[in-house]
């Protein structure tokens, strides 16, 4: 009878990229090929914790366990083994000590042919995208949407608004305190995207009757924001998905790309705005309405 042995895998991913490594030794299935660090597991250990110590042992990195990204069966020639794959947050540097190549390679472009057989569904996986929307409950949430939102901000609306109006809205409206007190006062709920499980972007609504009084239903999207490598997956799909129809937003008129986008997935302009949010700015925006 062939041996079965529990092993467990990290899925390292920083900025859309996964940490792949390779070793030059070892099972004729796998060697030659990349594979997620990690090992067996040893009796009465839990997984996480021997998930931390294979990651020392093989690459003295230290790393944070997250979420279980999937369990996989597969039977090599010599044995079993069930791998189970925990979505991680690298917290120390690192060096190669069993490996020969490492490569952080882009999400999008993973291959599972290039990967130990184990790992290929796995692979496939994060190739599609593994999407978690976790509600941001706590200042330390709040803070993490606020230095999430910064680059997509400024990268989203150059061109469109000045630098200056830039960081006055950003701290108006989604500063850690802002956050809180939108929540206590229009009861907004925020939620933190994780693609691959790295924060990626988030989305905030409330009820639509703080945007316009007259609506008894539905949502205002207030805000959704991702990071490049986290678009065109089909997020928002996923987000509108969540929320009472219709569904209402406000977007800069000189946004042409928003605008086609939220057009594409059915949104439809229903009148103009233009609101003095202090300073000396204003908000010239499109309202525009799923129903």
């Amino acid at each position: 009878m062939k041996p079965f042995y529990t092993v467990v895998g990290a899925a390292i991913v920083e900025n859309g990229k996964l940490f792949s490594v390779r070793r030059v030794y070892g099972n004729v299935a796998v060697v030659q090929k990349y594979e997620f660090v990690g090992g067996k597991v040893n009796f009465g250990e839990e997984f996480a914790e021997a998930l931390k110590r294979e990651c020392l042992e093989e690459l003295d990195m230290e790393i944070e366990v997250g979420d279980l990204l999937g369990t996989v069966e597969y039977e090599y020639p010599e044995f079993y083994i069930r791998l189970k794959v925990f979505l991680c947050r690298r917290l120390s540097d690192y060096r190669l000590k069993e490996h020969d190549q490492q490569l952080w390679i882009d999400c999008d472009k993973l291959n599972a042919v290039e990967w130990a057989p184990a790992d290929a569904a796995l692979i496939n996986e994060l190739k599609r995208g593994h999407v978690v929307l976790k509600k941001a409950e706590t200042p330390e949430q709040f803070n993490l949407i606020y230095s999430l939102v910064i680059p997509i901000w400024h990268s989203t609306y150059a061109g469109i608004l000045s630098v200056e109006q830039s960081d006055f809205m950003l701290y108006k409206f989604l500063s850690p305190e802002a956050i809180y007190q939108s929540i206590v006062e229009s009861e907004y709920s925020y939620y933190i995207v994780y693609f691959n499980g790295e924060p990626s972007g988030f989305y905030a609504y409330c009820p639509a009757k703080y945007f316009d009084g007259g609506n008894a239903c539905g949502a205002f999207l207030s805000k959704l924001y991702l990071s490049g490598f986290a678009r065109g997956k089909k997020i928002t799909d996923l987000v509108l998905n969540e929320l009472p129809r219709p569904v209402v937003l406000t977007v800069n008129k000189n946004n042409a790309s928003a605008i086609a986008i939220y057009k594409h997935l059915g949104f439809k302009i229903i009148k103009s705005i233009c609101i003095d949010i202090g300073n000396g700015y204003k908000m010239d925006d499109f309202v525009m309405q799923l129903n």
